[in-house]
């Protein structure tokens, strides 16, 4: 350490570290998808697209070619939050959904809307204006 800093050469580790408990978890949970629920699907997406920039970009395949796939075949039984957290971590991530996507993605916010709470209004609203 530096100054009470983590050295390059460590946040490297952990970085590595983490990518190995993520193939983990990946190869763990990639046969469950088809159980997986729309809120279940939601949280790993919001996970993953919020990881730090290294990981992010290495798992964002992870994300668009399954976990985004699965969630809008169930896009009609999410609720309010597993909608917002969905786009406000594409958003965050600053990946970029096909227009279709996103518009079925707004259709569903304008759907659950009454339902939402407060923060996922705000969240949502940031991340459509966003994308």
């Amino acid at each position: 350490k530096v100054h009470g800093q983590v050295s390059i050469q460590q946040q490297q580790q952990v970085a590595q570290e983490a990518a190995g408990l993520l193939d983990q978890l990946w190869l763990l949970q990639q046969p469950k998808l088809p159980q997986c629920r729309a809120r279940e699907l939601a949280n790993m997406i919001y996970s993953l697209c919020l990881l730090p920039t290294t990981l992010q970009q290495q798992y964002q395949w992870v994300v668009t070619q399954h976990l985004l796939p699965a969630f809008m075949q169930q896009l009609f039984t999410a609720g309010p939050q597993g909608v917002s957290n969905v786009v406000y971590g594409i958003a965050a991530s600053g990946q970029q959904l096909p227009e279709q996507s996103t518009r079925l993605l707004v259709d569903r916010l304008v759907a659950v809307l009454p339902d939402a709470k407060p923060q996922e209004v705000a969240n949502a609203v940031w991340a459509v204006a966003t994308m």
